[in-house]
């Protein structure tokens, strides 16, 4: 598995984690680089770097939702990614 977390700070406080399976993450940063799909082989600072700016991005996305719709104050923290055993992660 690779997984993201964030932690919200602020009015908000709470956590988001993003986890994909790692072949699902090679197949994430190829999409997202423009590469054929099956061009990654390895775990590498590209797919690193792919699921930080994805769990960003719908981090971003449910924390700005939250805070408009409940009139909270929310800032995420920058993402800590991890490849590891799912059970390692929780």
């Amino acid at each position: 598995m690779v997984a993201s977390l964030l932690v919200l700070n602020g009015s908000g406080n709470g956590k988001v984690l993003f986890m994909v399976e790692k072949g699902d993450a090679f197949i994430l940063k190829d999409l997202y680089l423009r590469a054929p799909v099956g061009t990654t082989k390895e775990y590498n600072e590209y797919v690193q770097s792919t699921i930080q700016e994805i769990a960003n991005i719908l981090s971003g996305a449910i924390s700005n939702s939250l805070a408009s719709d409940l009139g909270l104050v929310i800032l995420p923290t920058p993402p800590l990614v991890t490849c590891d055993f799912a059970g390692a992660i929780f």
